[in-house]
């Protein structure tokens, strides 16, 4: 789950239209607690690798252009998780801009970087 991150605003707070944006020109956190399936901390995991991807709000993966070279999230994409604990300090592309896709609201994807981790335990 996510514990804390840090957006650059956050409009509608409060309400059912609550909407976290970031800006691609400062980077921002995302702090993560593993937890069991009741909620408690699950810190019984140690060295599972996680990372992060851009996606659509309907869950398809965004895709960069095939002529452009700009990776479309950069910064620490992958963390490792100590403790139950981990952190991803990222910063969206020069061209992971919503008015330059479609104006579809994006979302960040934080997954087993082990694809055999993901098949298996898509709860992660």
């Amino acid at each position: 789950v996510i514990v804390k991150h840090s957006v650059h605003k956050v409009t509608g707070e409060g309400g059912p239209d609550c909407e976290y944006v970031v800006s691609n020109l400062r980077p921002f956190t995302i702090d993560l607690q593993l937890v069991d399936i009741s909620g408690k901390p699950a810190e019984c995991y140690h060295n599972l690798q996680l990372r992060a991807g851009l996606y659509y709000e309907n869950g398809l993966p965004v895709r960069a252009p095939t002529h452009d070279m700009e990776p479309l999230l950069v910064g620490d994409t992958q963390a490792m998780i100590v403790h139950g604990h981990g952190q991803l300090k990222l910063k969206m592309g020069v061209n992971a801009l919503s008015s330059k896709l479609g104006k579809q609201r994006l979302r960040i994807k934080v997954e087993p970087a082990n694809e055999t981790l993901r098949r298996n335990f898509h709860m992660l």
